[in-house]
Order: structure tokens, then sequence, then C-alpha cells
């Protein structure tokens, strides 16, 4: 679909005594889909509503579950039952050039249920299709090489390095709020197939914003970074934007403090880059609204030729066959309202987003697409808010809970304070300022904050709490909004290795499991002289079963003695041993 082909929209006006000719239906069919697909493409813009997932069957062909999707021109891809394709039957296989091919799909019509037409049809014909049958189609073309080098709309990205083997990038937001922290993230995308690490450092200067020593200088940098093709490194930085008077600023490597290496040898970095960030005063919610609404109906050009990228396909090509080795799921989703309640719902077991987001200077490692975190260090500080619905029923003494919240800091000794949310009238001023009670509320009682008194109850080992509040006198509303910030006591890694574990240990209810060919159970813990921890195990030779990382041990399908190594995580040279028995 082309706006500028469409719009501005015309429909029919109808009067008495209009002669209707068959232009005139078209006219009307054409307004009602041209405006159901203008607000597709505004409101949803392209991409899988449901289903389409696929997988591999055989080494020839795939599976494309039933689904639904909008393409970039607003209109609805329905695939109305699971349809079963070999590659080579795909409109595209033969144009493919490499082993790496994107399955896509795209929207298609054709007139069916041909009539006779009275007076021969438009192009004189003696008959003419009564019907326009809308339809999909799955094609194939090759994989876009560039295709984790784009950058996002909403995001500037530098790279800073690039060779054969590597390339490295600076990622911020364009736009950041003031008074607020903004994460800025190092990639390294792995672009070859060799075994070549990957170390750089450097400084990053930040005029307008402070990092966590209080300083206009970002340090960052990666040791001995060991990628597969394909798999990204990234680690965050979470930087302060100052409340200053300008609307732009920048970010540049400091001249002179960049080196990198590959392997043994070293490769330059790009210390010319300058990275301009836009300020702004708004609060995030209110920036973040209006960054996603500054498209123009000038973008929205394309056709839908290009279809809808459901999958990645990974062949094995010969000059007359081929073989499909993986298939990986490349699709991008469009949150229906209609289901808002229910995804609202789903996310509500897991962590708060303002545990992660709301943290204050963190930096964190993991990779991408890979199978390790490294050098992963817990926050000394989250903050956030929750909500208590309150029985419009309460009575002087009731006592209600909240959910059982995650704060972001992991197990361990944890502080964590609750304060009620106020909203005050300012004296003489006309309007009003927001501010937390924490602690004794009755200190406050000439201000009328007494009405509610909050406990915390803090569960160590699952690294979440829970807050209770009752009610002190009048309710005032039917929510009880909760500010709480939540400390570690004592996140220093290095202050465990002079710790002295001599009595503490861990050991197996069960030492030693009998277990037939195949069967499951779960290797039980149990800790002394210590807090519960994260455990590892791992089986200490091949062949000898499988086990998660929860400790359920699934037997192999031969007899004999199999050994479980177990240690806690954090402290390995805790450790026991778990024999088990298989038998047929």
């Amino acid at each position: 679909m082309n706006n500028k082909q469409l719009l501005p929209f015309e429909r029919n006006r109808y009067y008495a005594g209009k002669m209707l000719a068959s232009m005139d239906f078209k006219a009307e069919q054409l307004y009602m889909n041209n405006k159901r697909r203008f607000l597709n493409s505004m409101l949803f813009g392209p991409g899988v509503i449901c289903g389409l997932e696929v997988s591999s069957l055989d080494d020839l062909t795939v599976l494309i579950e039933s689904g639904a999707a909008l393409d970039e021109g607003g209109r609805e891809i329905v695939l109305e039952s699971s349809a079963v394709k070999k590659l080579s039957a795909m409109e595209g296989f033969e144009k493919l050039s490499g082993e790496r091919a994107q399955l896509r799909i795209r929207y298609t019509e054709e007139k069916v249920h041909p009539v006779y037409a009275m007076g021969n049809g438009e192009n004189g014909e003696e008959y003419e299709c009564n019907r326009i049958r809308e339809g999909y189609e799955l094609f194939l073309t090759d994989c876009i090489q560039e295709k984790q080098h784009t950058v996002p709309f909403f995001f500037h990205e530098a790279v800073f390095l690039e060779n054969e083997d590597y390339r490295a990038v600076i990622h911020i937001p364009k736009t950041v709020c003031k008074g607020h922290y903004a994460r800025l993230t190092v990639k390294a995308i792995k672009l070859s197939d060799r075994k070549k690490a990957l170390s750089f450092e450097g400084i990053l200067q930040l005029p307008a914003f402070v990092t966590e020593d209080g300083t206009h200088e970002l340090s960052v940098g990666m040791q001995d970074i060991l990628l597969e093709k394909g798999q990204q490194y990234k680690k965050d930085y979470w930087i302060l934007a100052e409340k200053t008077a300008q609307d732009m600023s920048s970010i540049m490597w400091k001249q002179g403090s960049g080196q990198a290496f590959v392997g043994e040898y070293d490769v330059p970095i790009r210390q010319d880059i300058v990275i301009k960030t836009q300020l702004c005063k708004e609060e995030p919610e209110q920036m973040v609204l209006a960054q996603t609404a500054v498209d123009n109906l000038e973008a929205a050009k394309s056709d839908g030729r290009e279809g809808i990228l459901l999958a990645e396909i990974q062949m094995f090509r010969t000059e007359g066959a081929y073989v499909i080795a993986s298939v990986s799921d490349e699709r991008s989703y469009i949150a229906p309202p209609a289901r808002s309640a229910e995804r609202q719902q789903y996310l509500a077991c897991f962590a708060e987003p303002s545990a992660y987001e709301k943290r204050e200077k963190v930096q964190t490692d993991n990779i991408v697409n890979g199978q390790a975190e490294k050098g992963f260090e817990m926050p000394l500080m989250t903050s956030g808010t929750l909500e208590i619905p309150l029985d419009v029923n309460m009575k002087k003494g009731d006592v209600c809970f909240s959910e059982e919240i995650l704060h972001g800091l992991g197990s361990g000794d944890v502080f964590v304070q609750a304060g009620v949310a106020c909203l005050e009238e300012t004296d003489g001023m006309g309007g009003s300022v927001k501010s937390t009670i924490y602690g004794d509320s009755d200190l406050f009682r000439e201000q009328d904050h007494s009405w509610m008194k909050t406990a915390v109850k803090v569960f160590h080992d699952k690294g979440s709490f829970q807050v209770a509040a009752r009610l002190e006198g009048e309710q005032k509303s039917i929510v009880l909004l909760i500010n709480w910030v939540a400390m570690r006591f004592n996140s220093s890694q290095e202050s465990r290795l002079t710790e002295d574990y001599s009595e503490m240990s861990i050991a197996a209810r069960v030492p030693t499991v009998r277990l037939g060919a195949g069967k499951s159970c779960h290797i039980d813990i149990l800790f002394r002289g210590m807090a519960p921890c994260r455990l590892v195990y791992e089986l200490t030779e091949n062949g000898s079963g499988e086990i998660t990382q929860d400790g359920i041990y699934t037997a192999p399908a031969s007899k004999g003695l199999y050994e479980i190594h177990v240690y806690c995580a954090d402290i390995p040279q805790i450790d026991t041993y778990v024999y088990t028995i298989v038998e047929k």
C-alpha cells in the first residue's frame, strides 16, 4: 500500500436518482479497505499477530503453523490452517545464492468464481470472475547480511571497531531525559568462524552525563571475549543525564585512550566518532510516547511485496540437493489490544520491570544467543513502585498484603524499605507535590499522612519481598501506592575469598540413588551451616545420562554406576558427589 496513492480518502456521495455503476461500488470497497489498512499500518505496524511458527519436519520440509499477520501496507495475511512445504517448491528457492535463507509470507489476491457477464465484461470477455479471494504466499529470499547492524529508529549505533572477525558498536537512545539514568550499551558481534578472541578498552567522554564515580568520563572495555559466528556480547553501563540548560550533547572517544586486539594482533579503533544525543526535560513515559509518534505518512511507502519475515533457515546445499540443518524463529510480534489484560496478568508473574530498569549505577555482561553469562555483578541498589488494592469495606486495624515482588538484587542479605506515596496540596500555590513517607508516619500526623502503616518482609533465599499495610484511620483511597528501595548489605565478591567455609557444607539427602534405565529423579541437596544457595550439577563422564540445572537427573539406557558432581555456584569449594546405580 502506498499512502500517496490512497490519500486523500474519497467515499461515495449518495443522492436521490444517482445512477450507480461498477466504478461506484469499487470506490465503496476501496474506501473501506484503504481506511482499515491505513489504521492497521499507523496503529499496529507490520508483524505477526499470532501463530505462524516455523519448524522442520524432515531434511527437506518445513511446517508453518496457522496464524495471522499484518504487512507494511496494513493488509491482513491469514494462514487459516497449518501448511507443509518443501523448500525446493517455494518461490525464490532457485534464486538463493547461499546456504542461509529467510522464509517470508506476503499478502496475495486472486480472482475466483467465474460467471457469465451480461453484455460482456469490462475487457470484452464473455465471463468475469465474481469474487476476489484474499490469500498468502510463502517465499524464500537470501539473508540480509547486514540485518544485525540495522540501527533501530530510536537509537544511535556507532561502529568503532570492525574487521573480518568482529564488529563493535556503541548503542544509546537518541533522546534521553534530564535527571534520569540511561543505558549505554557496548556490543561486539562475531562475523567469522575463526577462533579469535576480542579485547579492547577506552574512555568515552560524556559532557552532559555523570558516571557512577561522579565524573564525565566512562571507561569501557571487554577482555578476551571468544564468540561463535553470529553471537553477540553486550555490556551495559548506566549513566545519569544532568539537568543542564542544553538540549543537545555529544558522546565521543577520549583521544589516545582506545586500543583493541583480535587474537594477538592489534586493530584500530575509530576515535573520531561523535554521537549526538538529544536531552529533554519530559519524564521518560511522556518522552517515549512522543518519540513513537514522530513517524509521518511519507515514511509509509511500502507495497508489502517484501513480506513478513517468519524464520531463518540454515541449509547444507550441493549441486543437486539440499538438507535443512536448522530453523530459527525470526518473528516480530504485534501486541493486539484484545489480549492486553492476559498479557499484563502473565507479566505480573515475573519480576517488576522497575526492579531492573530503575537500578542505580549497574554494569552487566551477557552473551546474546550464546550459552553463558560472564562477569555479572549484582547492583548495589534498586527501587520501584507497587500497588496494593484495598477493600472498600476495610475497617481500622485491617491488614492487606502486596504480591511477592522480586527486588532484582538476588538472594542473600538485602534491606528493603517501603513507604506510602502521597499527594499533598501546596500552600497558596494552587497545586500539589508528590512525597513518600518512610518509617513512622505518626510524626507527620498534622499533615494527615498517618492513615496507613507499612511493614516489609524480605525473603532472603528467594530474592524477593512482600509489603503489609494496616489501616490506621479513615480510608482515603482504594489503591495504596508504595515506593520501595532495596539495598544489598555486602555485594563484594572479593570478600568471599577471605571467608572461612570450614563449618559450611552440602550433602545429598540420598547419596546413592537406584534408577531404571531412562527414568528420572530429583537430586535433593541439604545445606549444613549455611543458607540455601544456587547449585551447579555436573556429570563427571560422557554417556552417564542427563541432568538439568535444577537437579533433575535422567538415567542413560545402559546400566552401570554413574557419578554426579554438585557444588555451590558462588562458592565452588563447597561441593559433594551423588552416585546413581542404573539397572535394566
